[in-house]
């Protein structure tokens, strides 16, 4: 029993030392590349080779390529130090920090076209942003995200009909915000260099509406929604871990019922078809990114 675990350790000890297979490349101008495959994909075949002395990491479009095979040389001239060093090591958590200019999308509604031009003002406003994505792999992601949209107007000594439908003439006033949050799935698309990349996200999650209004009296409107999120997006790698992006965002909901509090009694209300408040905007925004 002992001899054949002796037998056994020495025989494990051996293939251990053994070098690790490399493999050949031969390209369609018959140039040979002894190299070490690390990714085998549809269209590009990644490995690692080394050129006077220098370990260089990069890529060869299958249709230039004639032949390859894994394990074809017993020798190697990379080492695992090699390896390591060439092989980029992507950031497995993206940390992203946004602000910029926002526009709602919903019509005026009929009721409110003598305050049209005050309700356009507030469809513009401002927003910012943060999430936090966690990559399965280099493409696949899943996090969470959190948004904020702020649009503020007032006018003097105008006519309007309140919100019990009694015209009336004086000052008004909105502070509007709508919030979001809900989690994320998110698609990374890298650069050759793997120093810029694209992001793709969907949201699905909830929206809270907000509105602190002046109308003959101070009120307080909010109603809550499900609510979707779409972001396309562009990284531009300042650093190892930092990154200046650039985003574009459309966030929809719509809000059906809301309550009314004017700060002693609240009230709920389901607004009909025609009255119901469109929360869809776009987001024009620009951040940093933290990748880990």
């Amino acid at each position: 029993m002992n001899h054949l675990k002796l037998v056994a350790l020495i025989t494990m000890m051996f293939f251990t030392s053994m070098p690790k297979a490399q493999d050949i490349i031969i390209t369609q101008k018959k140039d040979t590349i002894n190299c070490k495959i690390t990714k085998d994909k549809a269209e590009y075949i990644h490995f690692v080779f080394k050129h006077k002395d220098e370990v260089r990491n990069t890529l060869i479009s299958r249709k230039d390529v004639l032949f390859y095979k894994k394990g074809y040389f017993q020798e190697t001239e990379l080492t695992s130090e090699d390896l390591d060093e060439a092989v980029v090591k992507l950031p497995s958590f993206r940390i992203a920090v946004n602000g910029g200019y926002s526009y709602r999308i919903a019509k005026v509604l009929d009721e409110y076209t003598e305050l049209e031009p005050y309700i356009r003002e507030l469809k513009k406003g401002v927003h910012w942003s943060v999430s936090g994505i966690g990559y399965i792999d280099e493409s696949l992601g899943i996090g969470l995200k959190y948004s904020c949209f702020n649009s503020e107007n007032s006018m003097k000594n105008v006519e309007y009909t309140n919100i019990y439908g009694v015209r009336e003439q004086g000052n008004i006033s909105d502070d509007i915000r709508i919030h979001f949050i809900g989690p994320v799935i998110s698609a990374r698309l890298y650069n050759h260099n793997k120093t810029n990349s694209w992001i793709l996200s969907y949201g699905l999650g909830y929206m809270h509406y907000v509105d602190h209004t002046y109308v003959g009296g101070d009120f307080k409107i909010s109603g809550g929604t499900l609510g979707q999120s779409y972001d396309i997006g562009y990284d531009v790698g300042l650093s190892k871990n930092l990154a200046l992006g650039f985003q574009l965002s459309f966030l929809s909901g719509k809000i059906t019922k809301i309550k009314v509090s004017n700060g002693y009694d609240t009230q709920s209300m389901k607004l009909d078809e025609d009255s119901q408040e469109g929360l869809g905007r776009f987001d024009f925004s620009v951040g940093l990114r933290l990748n880990l």
